[in-house]
């Protein structure tokens, strides 16, 4: 379900093949890190981070359980990275924010998955069913908007029936990755840490993952020379950053003519490539070049209303 809610328009995409499937974060993140183990890493929980030192020969983190060398040092914690801070790379970054809540239901499949556009000033509000309970909360990607409980409140009864009896979670979004320019030869930045977020959507699941594998491919193709590494995750980079640019462009002209924006988002062939696509996992600026370039006649018919 798509809706613009101060145009109070809404369209249903309706289709014969699955459009994407749910998880719990906690769930994937468990299943990511279960994943790192096992291929070797060691997992440990540090309680503050003092400093980080990028050296000739490494990075030096100083932390309250001691000092932790390695040749890199790979920046994923978020968009409130303190590996950015302590590091002085790309103060450029900003900030949306989401608020979010989770709703217990006895049946989460007679609930419609829901893109509420405009609901908040440079953002939507969302409705994710999830087995037995629904994900439910508003998301800006304007750093000066503020989102309070008694919004989040009156959306869940609007949509739900009620307001959240559980826990309420806030956190912030890093957005401005097109402009990142990785500067230490040692400190790479990854997903929100380095503003790899699409701002239309607030989408960063895949830039995170991206990113990361860039790195990771960068650096294990020049594991013992810095200058070959940062220069392969700056042009690795080039890609992803692209999509991004057209996410920032298209999330400023959507959100400007909301309207404008609701109608191309819901016109029929707009709405038959986004949903193959977005189903296909494909990036925003990928879907578009589909768009542009597939002929009309070929468009199959979309059950859709």
């Amino acid at each position: 379900m798509v809706m613009a809610n101060g145009l109070k328009k809404r369209s249903c995409f309706i289709g014969k093949l699955p459009v994407n499937v749910m998880t719990v974060r906690s769930e994937f993140d468990a299943y990511c890190l279960r994943q790192t183990v096992t291929a070797g890493a060691r997992f440990q929980i540090i309680s503050t981070i003092r400093s980080v030192t990028a050296r000739e020969n490494g990075a030096i983190v100083n932390t309250d359980e001691g000092d932790f060398r390695c040749h890199f040092l790979i920046g994923a914690d978020g968009a409130n990275s303190r590996i950015r801070r302590l590091s002085n790379q790309f103060s450029d970054i900003t900030l949306g924010f989401a608020l979010e809540t989770c709703l217990p239901v006895s049946d989460a499949d007679a609930i419609d998955m829901a893109f509420d556009f405009g609901r908040v000033k440079n953002g939507y509000g969302w409705v994710f069913p999830k087995d037995d309970h629904v994900n439910i909360g508003l998301y800006t990607n304007a750093a000066e908007v503020r989102i309070s409980r008694q919004e989040l409140d009156a959306y869940a009864r609007q949509k739900c029936g009620r307001p959240p009896s559980a826990s309420v979670v806030g956190h912030h979004i890093g957005l401005g990755g097109p402009w990142y320019r990785p500067k230490s030869r040692r400190v790479f930045l990854i997903g929100d840490a380095a503003g790899m977020v699409d701002p239309l959507l607030g989408e960063g699941i895949y830039f995170a993952i991206k990113s990361g594998q860039i790195a990771a491919a960068a650096i294990q193709g020049a594991v013992f020379d810095p200058g070959e590494a940062v220069i392969a995750f700056r042009s690795g980079l080039k890609s992803l950053q692209r999509d991004l640019s057209f996410c920032h462009l298209a999330a400023h002209l959507f959100y400007r003519k909301l309207d404008h924006g609701y109608n191309a988002l819901t016109f029929p062939i707009t709405r038959y490539t986004l949903m193959r696509g977005y189903a296909m996992g494909l990036p925003l600026s990928v879907l578009t070049y589909v768009w542009w370039t597939l002929p009309f006649r070929k468009v199959p018919k979309y059950h859709g209303v």
